[in-house]
């Protein structure tokens, strides 16, 4: 049997990992809080206002989320957002991320700071994602 393989550029890699640790980080943060009986897809469904369906399908990364809604899964698991953009050279994922905002750098840094997320959104606008130029 003969398999094609559709070459992924990189522009398209760059979604794919993202996507990939979201799901990732996610699930890991449902599956702890499931594993210490703090919660299931039914609670957390019933937290944020959705059937068990729609978060069974959130946390295996079967819908496209937006900010807001990725949001809100993580303010339901009990959780916080951190965001690091780093340049290509820099492995993100070893990188030291502060957990309060820091003035020190060259100005137009863009630093990650962590959000709390203060529950459903709103509908309208609101600040799903915060960066701040140092």
């Amino acid at each position: 049997m003969l398999f094609f393989q559709t070459p992924i550029d990189e522009r398209r890699a760059v979604y794919l990992n993202l996507s990939a640790d979201i799901e990732r980080q996610l699930r890991g943060a449902y599956d702890r809080q499931y594993n210490i009986g703090a919660l299931n897809q039914s609670s957390l469904g019933a937290k944020l206002g959705v059937g068990r369906s729609v978060i069974n399908r959130r946390l295996t990364g079967r819908v496209n989320m937006q900010l807001d809604t990725l949001a809100d899964m993580v303010w339901g698991l009990g959780h916080r957002i951190t965001v690091v953009i780093s340049p290509k050279e820099v492995d993100a994922r070893s990188a030291e991320v502060p957990l309060t905002p820091s003035v020190s750098g060259d100005p137009g840094d863009i630093l990650p700071v962590p959000i709390e997320h203060p529950g459903p959104a709103p509908s309208g606008d609101h600040d799903a994602l915060r960066l701040l130029a140092a």
